[in-house]
């Protein structure tokens, strides 16, 4: 009976290590630069528009911009900034993923 008792023991713990709940990283986001093609400098205040979610972002200081917890699906994002020709970038994201999308927009 001893031995009965102390194997349960020894083997209980193994028991909830074997449960253990798995995380699954179904995080969707774009994030990515605009840059001025001709200096490759970052371009602050660029309007970032992600369809077909209408959600809308301005670059930072760095050029940066990043659009969080979508779904999965094709996503068109248009980058637009007065004196620059707008540019458009389609992507298609799965569950997990995070891409990356760099614009590099020319003046008119």
């Amino acid at each position: 009976m001893k031995k009965l008792i102390c194997f349960a023991i020894l083997c209980l713990p193994l028991l909830f290590i074997g449960c253990e709940k798995k995380i699954i990283d179904t995080t969707i986001s774009i994030y990515g630069t605009v840059l001025d093609v001709d200096t490759n400098e970052p371009l602050q205040g660029v309007l970032l528009t992600l369809m077909p979610t209408a959600k809308t972002r301005y670059t930072g200081s760095l050029g940066t911009y990043q659009f969080e917890d979508l779904q999965p699906q094709q996503y068109t994002i248009t980058a637009q900034m007065q004196g620059y020709r707008t540019d458009r970038k389609t992507v298609n994201l799965v569950s997990g993923e995070k891409e990356e999308v760099t614009f590099a927009l020319k003046k008119e």
